[in-house]
């Protein structure tokens, strides 16, 4: 379950990597991750304030990040890494 917590919507994205969580290809504008050049299993988007939404993965064993990629919000900190054995 994902849920919505400050006053704005955010994205729930998960990509299955290997490069730490903070080193992730940025878009053209540097504001966002490229989805494109990463490996999503996973997402969901325009997740309000106080509300939650499902999201179901069956993950590999692996590395995985999961971030907000609302613009600027990857780059303010809103993401962590995350190994699944």
């Amino acid at each position: 379950m994902v849920k919505g917590d400050g006053v704005i919507p955010h994205e729930f994205v998960v990509v299955r990597t290997d490069l730490p969580a903070d080193q992730l290809p940025l878009d053209e504008d540097r504001t966002e991750v490229d989805e494109d050049a990463v490996d999503a299993v996973g997402e969901v988007e325009d997740v309000d304030p106080g509300t939650t939404q499902d999201l179901v993965l069956t993950l590999a064993p692996g590395n995985y990040v999961a971030f907000c990629n609302i613009e600027n919000h990857y780059g303010a900190g809103m993401h962590v890494a995350f190994t699944v054995h």
